[in-house]
């Protein structure tokens, strides 16, 4: 399966999003222009670039990134009377349109959002998001601006993006956007095959909807009457996430160049750790049977403790956070397990869940995915200083012990 996104980047890169659900992106911001820590103060401005390739992920400052995000228009943007300019031919005096009279091509512009951009129905975080925009990705201007709200198109689909996440495409620097591009290529075909594997609630379902998720979901009967609704990822998307998160393990990366076998084999250790987490399901709300039945809400088990896995790979808050501050620069690892929490259920972790599941499902990549994948790749890097020389098998059983344990 591919997917269809229309990007320019050097560097793709989550939490919850640029803005967010509740006037709350992931840290309070509340224009879908960036995330500000718990004290409500500008959110930080030095997006760190992840430098994936070398024998651990080195993280080095933006030039020029040292001025906060701000909440007024961005002053590379076109003015807000660009609609009219667009559509002005050259006219005589009396004004009859010339013969010569040329209308300048489509305004493009470029997300730099670290993580993504949210594209809503409407001007302004009160509507309801429809699409995610990559760092990187390319955009229709559409008209004039309302305020600081774009209206843009985005892989076919029209919708308002906050302006301050915007450059014209002349101004984009592809290494504001962290990480290293979105993995387009190949993806095995055993990898999928192995993904593909029916998720057991999916038995007597029938298509809903849920509130905060625009795509299609099932609620499903099973089990002798548990209910559950879910939006279960398709073993083929599943698999493009996988092979993305693994560029950001340089010892197994180099595997896929070096010893394919080793290389396949380790890719499916992450999709056994799906299957042995989820069985590759995203429960948006009801009740699973893991022997025990828990009750979920937006991806996550509403009487959790310590863990608070969010599916669909069972990201724990204490691995997304330190990712969250290196990989993206989003926010200190501090603030971010301060807002998220490390004990119990939380709202904030239960939102920024849904909101990286749904973004991930229109992108190549799932920042859930690559915090997993960055998380294993702390210990790894520690043992295999040389990726080049890294040696597959061993590569492989040590990830299976992190990502697999007894």
């Amino acid at each position: 399966m591919r997917l269809s996104v229309l990007v320019v980047v050097v560097g793709l890169s989550v939490s919850g999003c640029c803005d967010c659900q509740k006037d709350n992106c992931a840290v309070g911001t509340t224009d879908d222009s960036g995330r500000l820590p718990p004290d409500g103060t500008e959110a930080r401005a030095d997006v760190k670039v992840a430098e994936v390739g070398r024998s651990e992920i080195e993280v080095a400052d933006l030039p020029g990134a040292d001025s906060p995000v701000s909440e007024a228009s961005n002053p590379e943007l076109p003015p807000p009377d660009l609609a009219a300019e667009i559509d002005d031919a050259k006219t005589t005096p009396d004004g009859e349109a010339t013969a010569d009279a040329e209308l300048p091509g489509p305004q493009l512009m470029v997300a730099t959002a670290p993580d993504w951009l949210n594209l809503r129905d409407g001007p302004g975080s009160d509507h309801d998001v429809i699409r995610a925009i990559p760092c990187g990705g390319e955009v229709v201007l559409e008209g004039p601006p309302e305020g600081n709200w774009y209206p843009l198109m985005y892989d076919g689909v029209s919708g308002w993006a906050n302006g301050s996440f915007l450059v014209a495409l002349a101004a984009f620097d592809p290494s504001t956007c962290p990480g290293p591009p979105a993995w387009e290529g190949e993806v095995p075909g055993t990898l999928v095959t192995a993904l593909d594997v029916p998720p057991y609630v999916e038995q007597d379902c029938t298509p809903t909807t849920f509130d905060g998720w625009p795509f299609a979901a099932l609620k499903c009967t099973y089990n002798g009457g548990l209910k559950v609704t879910v939006a279960d990822p398709s073993p083929e998307l599943v698999a493009q996430w996988i092979v993305d998160a693994a560029q950001l393990i340089p010892a197994l990366w180099s595997q896929r160049t070096k010893d394919p076998p080793q290389w396949k084999k380790g890719l499916k250790v992450f999709a056994t750790q799906v299957l042995y987490q989820s069985s590759r399901i995203f429960p948006l709300a009801g009740q699973v049977d893991e022997g025990t039945i828990y009750v979920f809400d937006k991806g996550v088990t509403t009487g959790c403790s310590t863990g608070c896995y969010c599916r669909i790979n069972s990201l724990m808050r204490q691995q997304w956070c330190p990712y969250a501050d290196k990989v993206l620069g989003l926010q200190k690892g501090s603030d971010c397990l301060a807002l998220y929490g490390t004990t119990q259920w939380t709202d904030e972790w239960a939102e920024h869940c849904l909101d990286n599941h749904r973004a991930a499902w229109t992108m190549p990549l799932n920042h859930h995915f690559r915090a997993m994948a960055y998380w294993a790749n702390q210990e790894i890097s520690q043992t295999f200083a040389d990726p080049q020389t890294a040696d597959g098998a061993a590569v492989v059983a040590m990830l299976t012990g992190l990502l697999l344990p007894e």
